[in-house]
């Protein structure tokens, strides 16, 4: 028990780290967000991080995202033990809002969803290549 909590950790630190944050410390803020900006702020996007044995879709992950989100986007992250790669869960309405405005897609009006009520920050240093948009060839 005492390992998966440390891999959760360092799960949130990680990618509190990508977003330009933190990972919150117990108790520390208003929210409930896994991780925060390095002041102790909310992001703008809300993450919930979890590293299970191996990679899950459970529902009550979702929704306690949703709600620790209170109408901001929000991500489910997780890492499996033993695996390198973190997996993102989020409302696909936001997916397709980024990808449109970072020029993977055509601009389009989105249904208004559980994340259109907020605008997503711009690629920041800690971005994955791709992060701006298509390169011309």
């Amino acid at each position: 028990m005492q390992k998966d909590r440390q891999r959760g950790q360092a799960l949130e630190r990680h990618v509190g780290k990508l977003l330009g944050g933190r990972r919150r410390r117990n108790g520390e803020g208003s929210g409930f967000d896994d991780c925060v900006g390095e002041d102790g702020q909310l992001l703008d996007i809300s993450v919930e991080c979890k590293a299970p044995a191996k990679a899950q879709f459970r529902w009550g992950w979702i929704e306690q995202a949703r709600r620790n989100a209170a109408g901001r986007p929000w991500v489910l992250a997780q890492r499996p033990l033993g695996s390198q790669t973190i997996y993102a869960t989020t409302d696909l309405d936001f997916l397709v809002r980024l990808l449109s405005e970072a020029g993977y897609l055509p601009s389009v009006e989105t249904p208004r969803g559980s994340s259109a009520d907020s605008t997503p920050a711009g690629p920041g240093p800690a971005s994955p290549p791709g992060a701006s948009g298509p390169t011309a060839r």
